[in-house]
């Protein structure tokens, strides 16, 4: 299993975990050309919202979407999110901290953010 596949099934297991309905909620797109994991979550406005804040309550270290309409997933948090789907109950899964002590844990929440996209 590819691990595009193995993040899509996971954020699917936590979106049902929470009973959240989530047909086209979400879009991923790889980036990265080796099997590292960089991906581009895009998610359906406003309703997929609700979903990166399940996976965020779930995932520590998961980027807050805030109002963007896509989140940019590294190795770390891709690697948390799938680990927190295979849980058999929801459990709070760290991301590491590649970035050290000196960075506060806000910064490292926000940093895989998108820019947000036009709305009314």
């Amino acid at each position: 299993m590819t691990k595009t596949e193995q993040l899509n099934d996971a954020i699917r297991k936590i979106a049902e975990r929470a009973n959240i309905r989530e047909n086209d909620l979400f879009h991923l797109t790889p980036v990265s050309r080796d099997g590292a994991g960089i991906f581009i979550m895009g998610i359906k406005w406003p309703e997929g919202a609700r979903l990166c804040e399940e996976i965020e309550r779930v995932v520590t270290g998961f980027p807050s979407i805030g109002d963007a309409s896509c989140v940019a997933l590294l190795p770390p948090v891709v690697d948390a999110v799938i680990s927190a789907a295979r849980s058999p109950v929801p459990v709070s899964t760290a991301v590491p901290d590649r970035d050290g002590p000196g960075r506060a844990a806000a910064d490292r929440h926000h940093a895989g953010r998108c820019e947000p996209d036009a709305r009314p």
